[in-house]
């Protein structure tokens, strides 16, 4: 009877698992539909891409071994806002730093600490953390215009323009 209720109970956490972790897996990375192509394709051509992002990994014993990407292999344009302006590097470093927590407490740190070992082999294994930013852009474009008017920060203005920085952020 024991071993009937640990195998349902580790067989139904690891299928939970894998949900909770599935929008954090680059095989969810959403087609484009018709509004999005259209979205995209209004992107200056000069724009960076998103692999150009680099975002900071949680620091401690407990990561010290662990490896995990410290950039999206996306390379499709920055997004935009909905007035066609390329959101700043800045926000999506601290954005994705926000997504790769959420990975972390869903149950990615688990898999980091099970990929180990693969990983020290030198197995080649994909980047364990994505995040689809044109796939989200309603939250990005939203948690975007929040981040600005919480940090006085003018969007549409120039870096050297902006009434608060956002370097200035912890």
């Amino acid at each position: 009877m024991v071993t009937w209720f640990n195998y349902f109970s580790i067989e139904s956490n690891q299928v939970q698992a894998k949900e909770l972790l599935a929008p954090f897996r680059k095989e969810s990375q959403k087609a484009f539909d018709t509004f999005l192509e259209q979205e995209y394709t209004s992107v200056y051509p000069n724009t960076s891409s998103i692999s150009t992002i680099e975002f900071d990994t949680p620091r401690g014993s407990l990561y010290r071994d662990l490896y995990i990407n410290r950039t999206i292999q996306d390379h499709r344009y920055i997004p935009i806002t909905e007035n066609g302006l390329v959101i700043r590097k800045k926000f999506l470093k601290y954005y994705l730093e926000q997504r790769l927590e959420e990975y972390l407490a869903l149950g990615g740190l688990q898999e980091l600490i099970e990929r180990k070992t693969l990983f020290k082999e030198g197995y080649k294994l994909p980047e364990p953390f994505y995040w689809d930013l044109w796939g989200n852009l309603e939250h990005l474009r939203e948690s975007y215009s929040d981040y600005c008017a919480e940090e006085h920060f003018d969007p549409e203005a120039s870096e050297e323009e902006s009434v608060a920085s956002l370097d200035t952020q912890a």
